[in-house]
């Protein structure tokens, strides 16, 4: 088990480390860029890579920041973080990784009993 979270953590910390110098200036660049090759690959990576990050992080540890339907497409996803960062301006000078999160989340919000994991259950002393 220690291994598994050890594990999960290394995954959990390359995708911030690496594009941690990516703010949400940048990604819209990128995301609205006519460069067909670059840019848009890069937008795209970018945002595969944060839901790859969020699977791991919701298989290691429960936690949930959005739950996108199974027939969302990466394009429809790319819209909405466009979208999102466009009509927020004054929050793109942030990290993008935590404004895609912001993006996806406010599009797909979890339900209550899914956004975050359930407490154990409690031991109840039993009856003699």
């Amino acid at each position: 088990m220690r291994g598994r979270l050890i594990v999960g953590l290394v995954f959990l910390a390359l995708p911030v480390t690496l594009c941690a110098q990516v703010t949400g200036n940048k990604l819209l660049e990128l995301c609205r860029s006519e460069d067909a090759n670059f840019a848009n690959g890069y937008c795209a990576g970018y945002l595969a890579s944060h839901a790859e990050a969020v699977s791991i992080m919701r298989h290691f540890f429960g936690s949930r920041f959005y739950c996108t339907p199974e027939e969302v497409t990466l394009s429809q996803a790319k819209e909405i973080v466009v979208s999102y960062l466009k009509n927020n301006p004054a929050q793109r000078h942030k990290l993008a990784w935590f404004l895609v999160g912001e993006a996806l989340g406010e599009a797909f919000p979890c339900p209550q009993d899914e956004a975050s994991p359930k407490p154990p259950p409690k031991k109840t002393p039993k009856a003699k």
